[in-house]
């Protein structure tokens, strides 16, 4: 998995543009756009508002998400010989405490998530 970015470089920050757009730009360039969409009214237009807002800050942190996912995938050192399983936390799930182990899960999930946003999956 290669962990070179594929995308515009970080940082970026999000521009309020109206109500209902907000944009995401690098220092060189506009990144992307959220806009509200649907059926919005003066009765729930704060609402959506609110969500778009939070869906721009959102993606607005994804080049800091990515390198803090590749830093730890990089510092997490999960060899356990004697059965992995046994190792973390309680999740009072019996599926997961006592057949998949919690690191084994985590480091999974940020592996697939890099994965992903590298291109190199769904």
């Amino acid at each position: 998995m290669s962990n070179k970015p594929k995308w515009t470089p970080g940082p970026w920050k999000t521009v309020e543009h109206s109500w209902q757009c907000t944009g995401i730009f690098s220092d060189k360039r506009h990144v992307a756009s959220v806009e509200i969409d649907g059926d919005v009214t003066e009765d729930n237009q704060d609402e959506f508002e609110k969500i778009m807002n939070a869906d721009a800050r959102l993606i607005s942190v994804a080049p800091e998400m990515f390198e803090a996912l590749n830093l730890a995938r990089e510092q997490l050192n999960h060899d356990v010989p004697d059965g992995c399983w046994s190792t973390g936390p309680k999740t009072n799930d019996f599926y997961q405490d006592f057949v998949v182990c919690p690191g084994c899960a985590a480091l999974a999930k940020i592996d697939a998530a890099l994965a992903k946003a590298n291109g190199e999956a769904r």
